[in-house]
């Protein structure tokens, strides 16, 4: 299992796609949600962790597959309060002042579509810094003129959830790279629905 901290805690999902979709032509699959880290979070400015809906199936987009295997899915219910995120004006000054971007710190970031989104750091590159998009569920390594170190919408919990697939252990223990391929191929921008079963004995 796929954790982001010793007190993660997750709950077992079945992923199967929905039928307004052409079937992959396999079982449905059993994925995990994976709760993110939140160490430290006192001290950083950080967005608040997703929240599961409310109800035991939902449907989601699959917003993205990261290298690690982990599926990121935006519950179509949040769609229009991603368009509302992204199309929001977001006031910056002209000039950054010197600053050291700390890792899980949240932060928005300039589209080169001139739309904002929201982010977290995930590691600083020479001048440019590598972020996850806490709404689309993709990483991007991009200059740093384009990251500003604020928050937009802090009361907005962040839209996209993790999960990783249920019982699935990849050879060697790590995704090979035809793996993450085949999967964002088969997965991204799919609706799926989503079934709550069983929590885990962590939650």
């Amino acid at each position: 299992n796929i954790s982001t901290a010793s007190d993660t805690k997750d709950v077992q999902y079945k992923m199967k796609q929905n039928d307004r979709h052409e079937s992959l032509g396999q079982a449905p699959e059993n994925v995990e949600y994976l709760a993110p880290s939140c160490e430290d979070c006192s001290s950083k400015k950080v967005y608040k962790s997703p929240v599961v809906p409310n109800m035991n199936i939902f449907d989601i987009e699959v917003t993205g597959v990261g290298d690690g295997g982990i599926i990121y899915g935006m519950p179509v219910s949040s769609r229009d309060q991603f368009t509302m995120l992204t199309g929001a004006s977001f006031k910056v000054l002209p000039f950054l002042k010197p600053y050291c971007y700390r890792k899980n710190e949240g932060c928005v970031v300039k589209g080169s579509d001139a739309l904002w989104y929201r982010g977290r750091i995930l590691e600083v590159i020479g001048g440019s810094v590598m972020v996850h998009y806490v709404d689309g569920g993709y990483t991007e390594t991009i200059p740093q003129c384009h990251v500003y170190p604020e928050l937009m919408y802090p009361e907005i919990p962040e839209l996209c959830l993790p999960f990783q697939l249920y019982g699935v252990t990849p050879v060697g223990n790590k995704w090979q790279e035809d793996a993450i391929d085949t999967l964002r191929e088969l997965l991204v921008q799919r609706i799926l629905e989503v079934e709550i079963m069983v929590p885990s004995e962590n939650c």
